[in-house]
């Protein structure tokens, strides 16, 4: 188990977070997260709904009536791809173990939507762009 300061304790309190369940997360940025078995696609009429234009226009006014009563969660779902982009660059930092994928994201900052954010970050620390390990770092 993880060794969590008091401070740490309290703030997981807060949110609902148990640290048992935080260390499980950690524990999958370390050593990799588990395949989803995909059994097939969903299609319309198998796991995706098609709605009118009238009844979607129906539903986005019940939902906009109840949101305010409502805690929201924004959910990005994470490609396979991706998740494994991160756990190379986790292992670049962790390891100083060189992969194609944290050569990848290096090679081709400036072509990211937060390129100009991470540069200013970048700065703003006093991390050269010749800093490998400190641009990982702080783009993680």
């Amino acid at each position: 188990m993880t060794d969590f300061t008091p401070e740490d304790l309290k703030q997981m309190e807060a949110k609902g977070i148990h640290p048992d369940t935080l260390d499980e997360q950690l524990r999958y940025f370390r050593e990799g997260f588990p395949y989803l078995p995909v059994e097939r696609a969903a299609t319309p009429g198998d796991g995706i709904l098609r709605f009118s234009e009238n009844e979607a226009s129906q539903r986005a006014k019940a939902f906009n009536l109840k949101k305010k009563n409502l805690t929201l969660l924004k959910f990005v779902p994470a490609s396979g791809a991706a998740s494994r982009m991160f756990k190379n660059l986790f292992e670049f930092i962790q390891e100083d173990k060189q992969s194609p994928a944290a050569l990848e994201v290096l090679n081709h900052l400036d072509e990211f939507a937060f390129a100009k954010e991470l540069k200013k970050k970048l700065r703003e620390t006093g991390i050269s762009l010749q800093d490998h390990q400190g641009i990982i770092r702080t783009l993680l």
